[in-house]
């Protein structure tokens, strides 16, 4: 064997010394316990664990030492337990299931592993038990129990994770009446709604239409003095009526208009926020896909120069927070509508990078591409 061999030879094996290192190991019976992997000292790859009888008890995949992706666990009898989708280590998404199978929970978490968006609980037999929404890790809006039959017993309201207001049946009596201040049709919110407080001060008064918010809301302070009054069409905020303090004076509410603007919101020291809303719902700054999506709306919808850039702004805080085909394709297309073509280039064969190396369908970014490049085509002078 000549010197040339050897040293193919020993450059293999340190190569799948580095880049695949899997590990088994076994139960004292001879079944399977856990297959891992590593690479250079790292999780890497495909790992495994089992229980002793070899059923298989969870799964999923490193990357660099951080859960990527789908993980899913077992119960002994081979049913789906859990299943969590990660991030760079970041649990994104969860769902729990009975062992029969049923779906027990399922919501979603934001970038900081705290519950945001819709959070449901299920019944053994597939019923809906509770249904809710969480904004960063506290309820929020109304939160809705049902009995195992689908019938709505109680609604809780909460804002910013504080119970504002409670309505619920004489469910433990069997009494599924409404009360006079609160109806459903069909298990939506539906007709006039009114919330009080733990003194008995209607503080929130207003309709729902199919189980959203629709028309004139109004708030009071617990002193009887109107506090805000808002214009809602089928639960998007369009506009605040008018603003007050607890003695009457009036407020500055914002620039919010037909759903597009900002809302200026007081807590009881007086301490401003001002939230944007776009077609009557919140910009969340913190949330990649949903950012992407209102800046995506924008650019199929609309020719305003000035939406437009504050498109563009959206998806740059979205390409911030995770970068991805999606949102570069996005911004790609922003920048060409607003004349931008040279910039515009650049970031779509960003984008078809991406697309490549997480085998995306890149052909509607190609075709943007072909259109910049016509736009930046100069016009070939007639000779005289």
């Amino acid at each position: 064997m000549n010197n040339k061999t050897i040293a193919i030879l020993i450059f293999s094996m340190l190569t799948i010394y580095t880049y695949a290192q899997e590990k088994r190991e076994n139960w004292d019976n001879g079944n399977l316990k856990s297959v891992t992997n590593h690479k250079d000292g790292e999780k890497n790859g495909m790992w495994k664990t089992y229980y002793e009888n070899g059923v298989l008890k969870e799964y999923g995949n490193y990357d660099n030492g951080k859960k990527h992706g789908t993980w899913k666990e077992y119960y002994f009898n081979g049913e789906t337990k859990r299943v969590r989708q990660f991030n760079d280590d970041v649990l994104s998404r969860y769902m729990s299931y009975y062992i029969n199978g049923n779906l027990l929970v399922t919501g979603v978490f934001d970038e900081n592993e705290k519950k945001h968006g819709n959070w449901q609980q299920f019944y053994e037999n597939r019923e809906l038990k509770l249904n809710g929404d969480y904004q960063h890790g506290k309820k929020h809006g109304a939160w809705k129990y049902y009995n195992s039959y689908g019938v709505i017993y109680k609604v809780q309201n909460y804002e910013d994770g504080v119970e504002m207001s409670k309505w619920e049946t004489n469910y433990d009596a069997g009494d599924e009446s409404i009360t006079r201040d609160s109806r459903y049709n069909g298990n939506k919110l539906d007709g006039e709604w009114k919330f009080y407080n733990e003194n008995g001060k209607c503080i929130e008064r207003g309709n729902y239409k199919n189980d959203k918010k629709d028309g004139k809301w109004k708030y009071h302070y617990a002193n009887g003095q109107i506090k805000k009054v808002q214009l809602m069409d089928e639960g998007k905020l369009m506009e605040v009526l008018s603003y007050f303090d607890s003695k009457g004076d009036s407020l500055d509410k914002g620039t919010l208009k037909n759903g597009n603007g900002t809302v200026k919101n007081y807590n009881s020291e007086g301490i401003v926020t001002v939230v944007e809303y776009v077609s009557g719902e919140v910009i969340d700054w913190d949330n990649s896909m949903t950012l992407n999506s209102l800046a995506w709306n924008v650019y199929e919808n609309e020719s305003d120069n000035e939406k437009l850039i504050n498109a563009v702004k959206w998806v740059k805080r979205s390409i911030e927070l995770d970068k991805n085909y999606y949102n570069s394709d996005t911004y790609a297309a922003l920048l060409y509508k607003t004349g931008n073509y040279k910039e515009a280039l650049i970031i779509a064969q960003e984008a078809i990078e991406i697309a490549k190396k997480t085998d995306i369908d890149f052909s509607v970014t190609t075709k943007l591409i072909k259109d910049i490049n016509i736009k930046l085509k100069k016009p070939i002078k007639k000779r005289d």
